[in-house]
């Protein structure tokens, strides 16, 4: 199975197709249930440690819950060797989504941002693309990073990390729906670069202009520069 059977399956609301599909491409799809407000997008539907299910698990739990929760029912999967970009507009105002699509674009892509998987959502997108190797070195143990666009809009980064339950919501899942079809592109090393640059500025400390004046490497240069690292 491809990208492909997953966009088939998605087109025909068919969501154990949509589970197979994205579990052959090596993601780990699982069924998600509503949260507080009623979105399909909760997938403590199957259980206590559900990250650590396996995949013929988290199938099984995917069709009892078609069986008992009929109507109540969604697909999310942990995005296993890609990166997910979920940009929100403010207020989940979506007139102003391609405006906030186009500050991300400038901000990481130079205004160069390829074409790759899209999914809509409710109020945003979720933008898809393969980690590559440098983005997973730098990221860390965590699943989850935010990036604070200046128009006031956030951009969550989800990277799939299986020891992690980070999931993003898929179609057929209702408010979910493919605005661009197509497999899924790198993400560039120049964009990895800029997220660094966003998510870890840059710590390199300045002198004060006192420091000038004394003699290098004494005392008080040292004490300075410490100083300065600390208040930077």
């Amino acid at each position: 199975m491809t990208w492909d059977s997953f966009f088939l399956a998605s087109e025909s609301q068919n969501i154990l197709d949509a589970f197979d599909s994205l579990a052959a491409i090596g993601t780990m799809p699982m069924a998600v249930g509503p949260d507080t407000k009623g979105k399909l997008k909760n997938p403590d539907v199957n259980g206590y440690g559900w990250g650590r299910l396996s995949i013929a698990e988290r199938r099984a739990k995917l069709v009892q819950r078609l069986k008992t929760h009929p109507g109540q029912v969604g697909l999310g999967v942990q995005p296993i060797g890609h990166l997910v970009i979920d940009i929100d507009p403010p207020g989940k105002n979506r007139e102003l989504l391609d405006v906030c699509h186009a500050e991300l674009d400038a901000a990481l892509f130079a205004n160069s941002m390829p074409a790759t998987l899209t999914i809509g959502t409710q109020a945003g997108r979720h933008l898809w693309f393969v980690a590559p190797p440098k983005l997973v070195a730098w990221w860390g143990d965590s699943g989850k990073k935010k990036i604070k666009l200046s128009n006031g809009a956030v951009a969550e980064l989800f990277l799939g990390i299986a020891t992690k339950q980070t999931q993003v919501v898929m179609p057929p899942t209702d408010g979910k729906s493919i605005e661009v079809e197509m497999e899924p592109v790198e993400l560039p090393d120049s964009v990895v670069d800029s997220i660094i640059k966003m998510i870890q500025p840059d710590r390199t400390s300045t002198i004060p202009p006192a420091v000038v004046t004394v003699p290098r490497n004494s005392f008080e240069e040292v004490w300075f520069i410490q100083r300065a690292e600390k208040v930077i």
